[in-house]
């Protein structure tokens, strides 16, 4: 049960994590990310 619930907390916070990326990327110019956002 603990891997379910972490591995669900794991894809969430990438899911969020692209989404806040993405999202920022098409409100302002393409800056180098600080490393450690994409690891993918």
């Amino acid at each position: 049960m603990n891997k379910i619930v972490r591995n669900l907390v794991l894809a969430a916070a990438v899911l969020a994590g692209f989404a806040a990326t993405s999202y920022a990327s098409l409100i302002t110019a393409p800056e180098p990310l600080p490393p450690g956002v994409l690891r993918g």
